[in-house]
């Protein structure tokens, strides 16, 4: 069943995915809309393996006051790897911040990873984007976001915010985690260290006893990578990791990002 509750208007991208009578995943119900398709999905890693599906939207690209909602649920022993098929550039305007939305449900025993590309912001770009998950206490769920600048000099009008929200389906907070970045910002980092244009997040959440893997290929700390640095640790309540990235640019946040869902893919469906 979605757990997800139902606002007015629908959202432009609805899925439902759990197994079918061979314990395949697959998607069980859907709505898709203006901006999004959605080609069909298939299984990478094998009949029982996650379903891999790649929404598109068309022009890849928010324009200023656009309000994008996404809602996926993850039930029934269903496995769904939902990955963006490239980069939004996200545009400034008359009509204020552009706003992304997903609504997120994964039931117990269930597993979800989230792999967003960067959104790519122009000059005086303003974007605000949530993310609400309901997760089950076996359920595992990966939340990957990041945001670069497409010019090399941050104009100070551009504004990212961004809050992740987890809770249990009884309502329990299990975590709440809110970033932002700004142009302003953006100029003082420059005078305290080298330029940073490009920032990434994954947020890794699963029961202990699948945690214990990949913190052998992801272990906590600091360390330098190919064009940035990245720090690795535990998050609230010792539910999950959080990796976040500071890099140069674009570029060099897409290769660390790649890189880092490789050794997720391979803990989580190898």
């Amino acid at each position: 069943m979605n757990m997800i509750a139902s606002e007015c208007p629908p959202p432009q991208l609805s899925l439902d995915v759990g197994t079918d009578a061979s314990g395949q995943s697959r998607v069980v119900r859907r709505h898709v809309s203006w901006p999004w398709s959605l080609p069909r999905g298939f299984h990478l890693h094998g009949p029982r393996g996650p379903l891999t599906v790649l929404p598109q939207a068309a022009a890849a690209a928010l324009l200023s006051g656009d309000r994008w909602r996404q809602e996926i649920s993850v039930s029934r022993d269903g496995q769904l790897r939902l990955i963006e098929a490239g980069a939004t550039l996200v545009h400034a305007g008359p009509h204020g911040p552009s706003s992304l939305r997903w609504q997120l449900f994964v039931a117990d025993d269930c597993t979800l990873a989230l792999f967003a590309r960067p959104f790519v912001l122009t000059a005086g770009a303003m974007l605000r984007h949530e993310i609400q998950l309901c997760l089950s206490q076996s359920g595992t769920a990966i939340i990957c976001e990041g945001v670069c600048l497409r010019d090399t000099h941050p104009d100070p009008g551009i504004s990212w915010q961004s809050q992740l929200t987890v809770e249990r389906p009884d309502r329990s907070l299990v975590l709440r985690d809110a970033q932002l970045a700004d142009g302003a910002g953006l100029l003082r980092l420059d005078r305290l260290c080298r330029p940073a244009r490009a920032f990434g997040s994954i947020m890794v959440l699963a029961p202990a006893r699948r945690l214990e893997l990949l913190r052998q290929d992801l272990p906590d700390g600091a360390f330098g990578c190919g064009g940035g640095y990245a720090a690795i640790g535990a998050v609230r309540g010792d539910t999950g990791l959080a990796l976040r990235l500071v890099c140069a640019d674009g570029g060099a946040l897409s290769r660390i990002l790649a890189d880092v869902q490789v050794r997720i893919d391979r803990w989580l469906f190898h």
